[in-house]
Protein backbone atom coordinates (compact mmCIF):
# COMPACT_ATOMS: atom_id res chain seq x y z
CA UNK A 1 0.00 0.00 0.00
CA UNK A 2 1.47 3.33 -1.06
CA UNK A 3 0.77 6.80 0.28
CA UNK A 4 1.37 8.87 -1.79
CA UNK A 5 0.26 6.66 -4.71
CA UNK A 6 2.58 6.47 -7.76
CA UNK A 7 2.03 4.81 -11.14
CA UNK A 8 3.27 1.30 -11.83
CA UNK A 9 1.70 -0.30 -8.73
CA UNK A 10 -1.30 -2.61 -8.23
CA UNK A 11 -4.77 -1.24 -8.97
CA UNK A 12 -8.02 -3.21 -8.69
CA UNK A 13 -11.74 -2.91 -9.45
CA UNK A 14 -13.00 -6.46 -10.10
CA UNK A 15 -9.83 -7.65 -11.80
CA UNK A 16 -6.35 -6.77 -10.60
CA UNK A 17 -3.94 -4.85 -12.81
CA UNK A 18 -1.51 -1.94 -12.74
CA UNK A 19 -2.03 1.80 -12.31
CA UNK A 20 -0.69 3.77 -15.31
CA UNK A 21 0.06 7.05 -13.54
CA UNK A 22 -1.55 10.10 -11.99
CA UNK A 23 -3.25 12.38 -14.56
CA UNK A 24 -5.12 15.68 -14.59
CA UNK A 25 -8.62 15.62 -16.06
CA UNK A 26 -11.84 17.60 -16.26
CA UNK A 27 -12.28 21.36 -16.47
CA UNK A 28 -10.69 21.84 -13.05
CA UNK A 29 -7.65 19.66 -13.70
CA UNK A 30 -8.62 17.24 -10.96
CA UNK A 31 -6.00 14.57 -10.23
CA UNK A 32 -6.93 10.92 -10.77
CA UNK A 33 -5.44 7.46 -11.30
CA UNK A 34 -5.40 6.26 -14.93
CA UNK A 35 -5.62 2.55 -15.79
CA UNK A 36 -7.36 0.07 -18.15
CA UNK A 37 -11.18 -0.04 -18.02
CA UNK A 38 -11.34 -3.81 -18.49
CA UNK A 39 -10.15 -4.23 -14.89
CA UNK A 40 -13.85 -3.69 -14.07
CA UNK A 41 -14.67 -6.87 -16.06
CA UNK A 42 -17.58 -5.18 -17.84
CA UNK A 43 -17.67 -3.89 -21.41
CA UNK A 44 -19.58 -0.73 -20.58
CA UNK A 45 -19.08 2.83 -19.36
CA UNK A 46 -21.44 2.24 -16.41
CA UNK A 47 -18.47 1.32 -14.25
CA UNK A 48 -18.41 4.98 -13.19
CA UNK A 49 -18.91 5.04 -9.43
CA UNK A 50 -17.34 1.63 -8.82
CA UNK A 51 -14.82 1.49 -5.99
CA UNK A 52 -11.13 1.51 -6.89
CA UNK A 53 -8.39 -0.07 -4.78
CA UNK A 54 -4.67 0.60 -4.89
CA UNK A 55 -4.07 -3.00 -3.82
CA UNK A 56 -5.87 -6.30 -4.35
CA UNK A 57 -9.67 -6.47 -4.07
CA UNK A 58 -10.83 -6.13 -0.47
CA UNK A 59 -8.04 -3.75 0.50
CA UNK A 60 -8.39 -0.06 1.26
CA UNK A 61 -10.63 1.83 -1.15
CA UNK A 62 -8.80 4.94 -2.39
CA UNK A 63 -11.57 6.38 -4.53
CA UNK A 64 -14.23 5.73 -7.15
CA UNK A 65 -14.12 5.59 -10.94
CA UNK A 66 -15.05 9.08 -12.13
CA UNK A 67 -14.82 8.70 -15.91
CA UNK A 68 -14.44 5.70 -18.23
CA UNK A 69 -14.26 4.82 -21.92
CA UNK A 70 -14.84 1.10 -22.41
CA UNK A 71 -14.39 1.28 -26.21
CA UNK A 72 -10.86 2.69 -25.84
CA UNK A 73 -10.28 0.73 -22.61
CA UNK A 74 -9.29 3.43 -20.13
CA UNK A 75 -10.71 4.78 -16.91
CA UNK A 76 -9.78 7.28 -14.22
CA UNK A 77 -10.42 6.90 -10.50
CA UNK A 78 -10.57 9.90 -8.21
CA UNK A 79 -8.29 9.92 -5.17
CA UNK A 80 -10.18 10.36 -1.92
CA UNK A 81 -8.17 8.76 0.86
CA UNK A 82 -4.54 9.05 -0.26
CA UNK A 83 -2.06 11.57 -1.56
CA UNK A 84 -0.63 11.10 -5.07
CA UNK A 85 2.81 11.27 -6.67
CA UNK A 86 3.78 12.05 -10.30
CA UNK A 87 6.15 9.10 -10.52
CA UNK A 88 6.22 5.55 -11.90
CA UNK A 89 7.52 3.14 -9.29
CA UNK A 90 9.94 0.49 -10.56
CA UNK A 91 11.55 -2.46 -8.80
CA UNK A 92 13.90 -1.97 -5.85
CA UNK A 93 12.03 1.20 -4.83
CA UNK A 94 13.41 3.09 -7.85
CA UNK A 95 11.13 5.76 -9.30
CA UNK A 96 11.03 7.81 -12.51
CA UNK A 97 9.18 11.17 -12.63
CA UNK A 98 6.34 11.52 -15.15
CA UNK A 99 6.72 14.66 -17.25
CA UNK A 100 3.97 14.28 -19.87
CA UNK A 101 2.86 12.26 -22.90
CA UNK A 102 4.05 11.77 -26.48
CA UNK A 103 1.81 13.30 -29.17
CA UNK A 104 1.12 11.72 -32.57
CA UNK A 105 3.95 13.57 -34.31
CA UNK A 106 6.39 12.32 -31.71
CA UNK A 107 5.05 8.77 -31.93
CA UNK A 108 5.41 8.78 -35.71
CA UNK A 109 9.07 9.76 -35.46
CA UNK A 110 9.75 7.04 -32.86
CA UNK A 111 8.29 4.04 -34.74
CA UNK A 112 11.01 1.44 -35.23
CA UNK A 113 13.70 3.63 -33.71
CA UNK A 114 12.90 4.31 -30.07
CA UNK A 115 13.05 1.98 -27.08
CA UNK A 116 9.91 1.97 -24.96
CA UNK A 117 9.75 0.93 -21.33
CA UNK A 118 6.92 -0.77 -19.45
CA UNK A 119 6.02 -1.35 -15.82
CA UNK A 120 3.53 -4.03 -14.77
CA UNK A 121 2.74 -5.83 -11.54
CA UNK A 122 3.44 -9.30 -13.04
CA UNK A 123 6.50 -8.89 -15.29
CA UNK A 124 7.89 -5.73 -13.71
CA UNK A 125 10.06 -3.25 -15.60
CA UNK A 126 10.90 -4.33 -19.17
CA UNK A 127 11.87 -2.64 -22.43
CA UNK A 128 10.66 -3.13 -25.98
CA UNK A 129 9.88 -1.51 -29.31
CA UNK A 130 7.28 0.86 -30.73
CA UNK A 131 5.95 -0.94 -33.83
CA UNK A 132 2.87 0.87 -35.16
CA UNK A 133 0.58 3.81 -34.44
CA UNK A 134 -2.86 4.99 -35.60
CA UNK A 135 -4.39 1.51 -35.29
CA UNK A 136 -8.11 1.14 -35.97
CA UNK A 137 -10.46 -1.79 -35.65
CA UNK A 138 -11.08 -4.04 -32.69
CA UNK A 139 -9.19 -6.81 -30.93
CA UNK A 140 -12.12 -7.87 -28.73
CA UNK A 141 -15.89 -7.49 -28.73
CA UNK A 142 -15.42 -4.38 -26.62
CA UNK A 143 -12.37 -2.39 -27.66
CA UNK A 144 -12.14 -0.21 -30.76
CA UNK A 145 -9.20 2.17 -30.96
CA UNK A 146 -10.71 4.32 -33.75
CA UNK A 147 -7.36 5.24 -35.27
CA UNK A 148 -5.74 5.99 -31.92
CA UNK A 149 -4.21 2.57 -31.22
CA UNK A 150 -0.52 2.13 -30.50
CA UNK A 151 1.28 -1.20 -30.93
CA UNK A 152 4.39 -2.00 -28.94
CA UNK A 153 6.34 -5.20 -28.41
CA UNK A 154 7.51 -5.90 -24.87
CA UNK A 155 7.29 -8.59 -22.21
CA UNK A 156 3.79 -8.63 -20.71
CA UNK A 157 1.54 -11.02 -18.79
CA UNK A 158 -1.83 -11.10 -17.04
CA UNK A 159 -1.88 -8.50 -14.28
CA UNK A 160 0.18 -5.99 -16.29
CA UNK A 161 -3.01 -4.48 -17.77
CA UNK A 162 -3.16 -0.75 -17.18
CA UNK A 163 0.58 -0.48 -16.76
CA UNK A 164 2.39 2.48 -18.31
CA UNK A 165 4.30 2.17 -21.58
CA UNK A 166 6.61 5.16 -21.89
CA UNK A 167 9.86 6.57 -23.19
CA UNK A 168 12.62 8.16 -21.12
CA UNK A 169 14.05 11.55 -22.05
CA UNK A 170 16.46 13.43 -19.79
CA UNK A 171 15.62 11.11 -16.93
CA UNK A 172 11.86 11.69 -17.15
CA UNK A 173 8.99 9.47 -18.39
CA UNK A 174 6.69 10.47 -21.25
CA UNK A 175 3.61 8.26 -21.63
CA UNK A 176 3.18 6.39 -24.94
CA UNK A 177 0.31 3.99 -24.16
CA UNK A 178 -1.72 2.16 -21.54
CA UNK A 179 -1.09 -1.58 -21.65
CA UNK A 180 -4.44 -3.12 -22.59
CA UNK A 181 -4.39 -6.17 -24.86
CA UNK A 182 -1.80 -8.84 -25.54
CA UNK A 183 -1.02 -11.31 -28.31
CA UNK A 184 0.91 -14.06 -26.57
CA UNK A 185 3.84 -16.09 -27.82
CA UNK A 186 5.76 -18.38 -25.47
CA UNK A 187 9.51 -18.28 -25.96
CA UNK A 188 12.47 -19.65 -24.02
CA UNK A 189 14.87 -17.19 -22.43
CA UNK A 190 18.18 -18.52 -21.15
CA UNK A 191 18.92 -17.38 -17.61
CA UNK A 192 21.52 -18.35 -15.03
CA UNK A 193 18.93 -20.79 -13.66
CA UNK A 194 18.34 -22.51 -17.00
CA UNK A 195 15.53 -22.12 -19.51
CA UNK A 196 12.48 -20.30 -18.21
CA UNK A 197 9.28 -19.63 -20.15
CA UNK A 198 8.23 -16.00 -20.30
CA UNK A 199 5.22 -14.48 -21.99
CA UNK A 200 6.16 -12.17 -24.83
CA UNK A 201 3.47 -10.08 -26.41
CA UNK A 202 2.35 -6.90 -28.02
CA UNK A 203 0.78 -4.25 -25.80
CA UNK A 204 -1.84 -2.02 -27.30
CA UNK A 205 -3.47 1.27 -26.45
Amino acid sequence: VYDPIPGGVVGTVEGSGTITCVVSHGSTGEKGLLTAAHLADRCTDDIVGDEFYQEDLGGTNVGNISVANAAKDWMISDIQSRDWKDYIRLENSNEVPVKGWVNNNGLDSYVGSKTVEKMGKSTGHTTGELNKISISGTDTNCTNWEGEGVETKCAVAGGDSGGPIYIISNGKAYLVAILQQGQWEKTFDSTCNGNVIYNRGQGYQ
